[in-house]
């Protein structure tokens, strides 16, 4: 009997373990930080790119605005490492990017 009980105990810690693994294998790594001007002025294009601490190698990016009240609008592609965004008037806007890596997404 207490060689039976041994191993349901030995059984579940191997079950325990695995699923720590195996989550560590598919969740997200990383962090990423949008870097460019955070003062601009109206009329202007201003370009903004991101680092990150991930360690994929293979990236998409997803560039939008949000919080804009300054008529800004994105010049050329969103699907690039870096955006330019013109800025029509005076106001603010928020630039995001959803940062595509091999271990899952990051927000920006």
């Amino acid at each position: 009997m207490k060689t039976g009980v041994r191993l349901v105990r030995t059984a579940l810690l191997l079950l325990f373990a695995c699923c720590l693994c195996w989550g560590g294998l598919s969740s997200r790594t990383g962090t990423c930080q949008v870097v460019g001007d955070s003062a601009v002025c109206a009329g202007t294009t201003n370009t903004y790119t991101h680092t990150t601490d991930s360690s994929s190698t293979n990236f998409t990016y997803a560039w939008i605005l949000s919080t804009n009240t300054a008529g800004a609008f994105v010049v050329g592609d969103t699907n690039l490492p870096y955006v330019e965004i013109f800025s029509e008037s005076n106001g603010v806007y928020a630039v995001q990017l959803t940062l595509g890596t091999d271990g899952g997404d990051l927000i920006c």
